[in-house]
């Protein structure tokens, strides 16, 4: 009967016979426990709560109205909180002893004395239940004498108890006190990166407002929901949160800046004419009384980036200085770092990685004096890409600490970033395979985000890495869903890097009519919008081609440009297999001493680049030449 009526639950089968032992019916006889008369389940509680009732019942009163204070406080509670209710009920002269009686009956414990003495409940139900017997009234009462108690105890460091004001402000009924920490609660754990927490304390915090909230408090509680989502990448809810904010907000400056909000969304997601459109519709705002402000230099820093992503460096690195002379002779310290990123971006893009360099370490020193360890690995980031084409130990190093970091602190995208990047060191190395499982990896994240520039990135990184293990149909798959993405967001940069990873298939084919419509379509679009880069590996497939159509004199002048180009932008990757390429074809026309000494500069970048497999097939050339 015991065992049916507890339903296999130990705890209910302890409590049962606990119950059994107050009420005298089991008894200790030597080392064993025996019944004195018959077990007597009708009076036994049918329910463990009942029990557990039964068993707070059977308390002296002042244990017992202790016991429910405590639970008030919270499953774990401190005794000066404690006191503090003791006080305001008049059990304070008997504290002490109502917990050493309410310790004997093993329903609370001693947990620590450092820094302060605190105990806690020996189950979660015995608070549950100690609860839930208390007067509606008297838990308003008590939880609003918490929440005084910890503002009076915490007058200069209240934002460590924020959370807690919110919990017993709610429970106390007074909702406008509840309102304004549930705001502040959900400000301090979203710049904790707690993103969890802080979805839940703005969401409550929203409908609150909703009944009572003042429209600065509604638009809060918006705007930090839309902020918090736009980190985890859950892009509608944060276009909604910050469309609810924008009805809320009257003010030019702060409307302004709710479109640059909405802007990096559309940006994150690859819709470049949405971004640039909300960047207009902020700078318009601020148009003309306040285009020295903080908010217009972020709607610049925006439209850099933006800029950046479609190929139009000239126009992003006008965008970013004038941002920076905005700022720069200011206390915004976040603002000025992230004009310095986004310069160092475009001026990488614009081949001048010394400027790059330059603007990422100023930003970097500024972000890592004032403790923004989030801002700065995205800064390792970017260092982290400039150097795979120097020093690839040192990229992989960046990179892993700019993974490690977004993981910590919860940055989806972030973390699909990293694993693109890492994927791409991986690919440089020649490990193939470990490039695929990386790009594969961030892949799924920025596809789940709707990422679109992301994406067609990641199926550029496939397809490269697939074509280098000698599956060019894969290969082709992959290149040709990257260039419709790219095409549908009109990103140039993307499209120009897809037409050149195409030619590539094509040429790898023989099929050098299309190797050549495609390559003089990446040249074009990359003159078009700047990418020298890009310009100098055109070149070199262009060169690839004419050499496999035995136009040697047109294939060397490409080479030669390529080389030209590359060698100015210390591109030593691209440089090491431009001149590797031009050996062959020197080789091919005759020019063996001139092919030699091509090839011994590829050699010498690929030995720097600490690159074997690629060392390997340049000693191979050098040996037939020979």
């Amino acid at each position: 009967p015991l065992i049916g009526r507890a339903e296999g639950n130990p705890f209910y089968i302890e409590e049962i016979i606990r119950a059994l032992i107050d009420a005298g019916v089991i008894v200790p006889v030597g080392e064993r426990w025996q019944p004195t008369r018959s077990l007597g389940l009708s009076t036994v509680p049918d329910s463990l709560q009942g029990i557990i009732m039964a068993r707070i019942d059977r308390l002296i009163e002042d244990a017992r109205r202790t016991l429910q204070l405590a639970s008030v406080v919270g499953r774990a509670f401190r005794y000066l909180a404690l006191n503090w209710l003791a006080a305001a009920a008049s059990l304070a002269a008997q504290l002490d002893h109502s917990l050493n009686t309410l310790q004997y009956a093993e329903l609370i414990c001693e947990q620590t004395r450092r820094p302060e003495l605190e105990y806690g409940f020996a189950q979660a139900m015995f608070r549950d239940v100690a609860y839930e017997s208390l007067l509606l009234r008297d838990r308003r009462t008590y939880h609003r004498l918490v929440a005084q108690q910890l503002e009076e105890t915490h007058p200069d460091q209240r934002e460590e108890v924020y959370e807690l004001l919110a919990h017993h402000y709610g429970l106390s009924g007074d909702h406008r006190q509840a309102l304004t920490y549930l705001i502040k609660a959900g400000d301090k754990t979203r710049a904790a990166y707690a993103n969890k927490e802080a979805i839940e304390f703005y969401t409550q915090a929203a409908l609150l407002a909703d009944q009572l909230g003042t429209p600065a408090e509604n638009a809060a509680a918006a705007e930090g929901l839309g902020d918090v989502f736009y980190h985890v990448g859950q892009y509608d809810d944060a276009l909604a949160g910050f469309t609810r904010a924008l009805s809320f907000r009257a003010e030019a400056l702060a409307q302004a800046d709710l479109y640059r909000r909405m802007g990096a969304v559309h940006e994150k997601r690859g819709d470049y004419e949405a971004a640039l459109t909300h960047c207009a519709l902020g700078l318009n705002l601020l148009q003309p009384d306040h285009t020295r402000t903080v908010e217009m230099a972020r709607l610049l820093t925006l439209e850099c980036r933006v800029h950046h992503q479609q190929g139009q460096f000239e126009n992003a690195i006008e965008d970013g200085e004038r941002a920076l002379v905005i700022v720069e002779d200011t206390s915004n310290y976040q603002e000025i770092a992230q004009a310095h990123n986004e310069l160092g971006n475009a001026y990488d893009q614009f081949g001048q990685p010394e400027k790059a360099i330059f603007h990422f370490e100023r930003g970097l020193l500024i972000l890592e004096r004032i403790g923004d360890e989030h801002g700065a690995s995205k800064i390792y980031n970017n260092l982290a890409i400039i150097y795979s084409r120097t020093d690839l130990n040192r990229s992989l190093e960046y990179v892993q600490y700019f993974l490690e970091t977004m993981q910590r602190l919860g940055d989806v995208w972030g973390e699909s970033t990293a694993y693109q990047n890492l994927g791409v060191v991986k690919y440089t190395q020649g490990h193939y395979d470990q490039a695929i499982e990386y790009y594969q990896r961030s892949l799924q994240i920025k596809e789940r985000l709707g990422d679109n520039l992301g994406i067609a990135d990641c199926h550029v990184n496939l397809g490269e890495s697939f074509r280098s293990l000698g599956d060019v149909a894969k290969a082709i798959l992959h290149l040709e869903k990257s260039l419709a993405v790219a095409q549908q967001i009109s990103s140039d940069q993307t499209i120009a890097e897809c037409y050149l990873q195409l030619a590539e298939c094509y040429l790898e084919s023989s099929d050098l009519s299309r190797a050549l419509r495609v390559s003089e379509s990446a040249l074009a679009y990359a003159r078009q919008i700047g990418d020298r880069t890009r310009e100098g590996v055109a070149n070199r497939v262009l060169g690839k081609i004419y050499q496999g159509q035995t136009r040697l004199t047109e294939a060397m002048q490409c080479f030669e440009q390529s080389i030209m180009v590359l060698r100015d932008l210390n591109s030593y990757l691209d440089l090491a297999w431009a001149s590797y390429d031009y050996g062959l074809a020197l080789h091919q026309a005759g020019r063996n001493v001139a092919a030699r000494e091509q090839l011994a500069e590829a050699l010498a970048l690929f030995a720097h680049l600490q690159l074997p497999q690629e060392q390997a097939k340049v000693q191979a050339a050098l040996a037939q030449l020979a």
